[in-house]
C-alpha cells in the first residue's frame, strides 16, 4: 500500500514540477488533499500513508478523518494537517479523541452540522457560506491549510 502512495505522490510532484509549482528547494508549493471524497479506512492504511507522507515530505498534505483511531500515525508529522471531522453523531468520540492533540498545530479540528455551533471558535467554510465558488476556494481560502477550527454547513 506504501508504494502505491509513493507512486501516486511521485506522479502528484512530476505533474507539479511540470505546472511550475516546485520551488528551488525542491519543495512542492501546492498542498495535496488526501480524499475528497471517502476517509482512512483502517490503521494499515493510515500507518502506510503516513509512512509515506513522511517520506514524500517536500508535498504538505491536509485531510479529514472519523476514523479517530488513527490520528496517533500522524501527529507527528510536519507535512501534513489532519481535521477532526465532528458532527451531532459523533460529537462525544471525537472530542474524547482530539483532547489529546488539541495543542497540536498539525490536528485540527473541523464539524458539520446545519447551524454553527456557539463557543467553538470555527470559521465558516467560504465555500459553503456562499463567499467563495467551489472551483479554486480551497487554494485561494486556505483556512484548512492552517489547521484553522472550521465550519462546515450540512446541506
Amino acid at each position: 500500500m506504501k508504494a502505491a502512495f509513493n507512486t501516486e505522490f511521485t506522479r502528484y510532484s512530476d505533474i507539479e514540477k511540470k505546472k511550475g509549482f516546485i520551488d528551488k528547494n525542491g519543495r512542492c508549493t501546492n498542498w495535496y488533499r488526501i480524499h475528497w471524497a471517502g476517509d482512512i479506512p483502517n490503521t494499515n492504511y493510515a500507518k502506510a500513508l503516513a509512512q509515506s507522507m513522511k517520506e514524500n515530505d517536500h508535498i504538505d498534505f491536509w485531510t479529514y478523518t472519523r476514523t479517530f483511531e488513527v490520528l496517533k500515525y500522524f501527529a507527528d508529522l510536519t507535512n501534513c494537517i489532519l481535521y477532526v471531522s465532528a458532527d451531532a453523531d459523533n460529537i462525544h468520540k471525537a472530542e474524547a479523541a482530539y483532547e489529546p492533540y488539541k495543542d497540536n498545530p498539525r490536528i485540527g479540528w473541523c464539524y458539520l452540522s446545519k447551524e454553527k455551533p456557539a463557543g467553538q471558535g470555527l470559521q465558516d467554510c467560504l465555500v459553503d457560506s456562499g463567499q467563495l465558488k467551489l472551483e479554486g476556494a480551497c487554494h485561494e481560502c486556505r483556512r484548512c491549510l492552517q489547521g484553522k477550527p472550521i465550519w462546515f454547513k450540512q446541506k
